[in-house]
């Protein structure tokens, strides 16, 4: 299987959105464009729009929120148990010109950490033909 390449802004993209430079841009990382001045205000909008459903909601995006996640104070991290693994986030961008809100940002928990105790295993059953 091929490796995926990075993902570039087609030529006809280019020229049908204002959120996206008008300029050959690899689009690879959150980071990257929230540093870059003609594209930090709509890519920080839609990684709040994100941030926001997975939280408590916000009014600017207006964002419901799934409480999903919580925020943590230096002192509630510190009372973690220590036989609980912490895992980080990754940030995912991508630009789909077919939705109403084309800039899309993901936030999703790197599993290699994540430590679930409970049962691992799907069910399956046999199919006799």
């Amino acid at each position: 299987m091929e490796a995926r390449p990075d993902w570039t802004v087609p030529t006809s993209m280019k020229q049908e959105s204002k959120d996206i430079p008008p300029r050959e841009k690899l689009i690879t990382k959150y980071a990257e464009l929230d540093k870059d001045e003609e594209t930090k205000e709509v890519w920080t909008t839609a990684f709040g729009k994100e941030w926001s459903s997975l939280t408590q909601g916000d009014n600017k995006t207006g964002s419901l929120g799934t409480n999903s996640l919580f925020v943590m104070t230096h002192e509630q991290i510190k009372q973690i148990p220590r036989d609980r693994t912490i895992t980080y986030r990754r940030i995912v961008v991508d630009y789909r010109i077919q939705k109403a809100d084309p800039n899309r940002v993901r936030i999703t928990a790197v599993g290699n950490l994540i430590d679930y105790l409970g049962e691992l295993t799907t069910r399956s059953a046999d199919l006799t033909t």
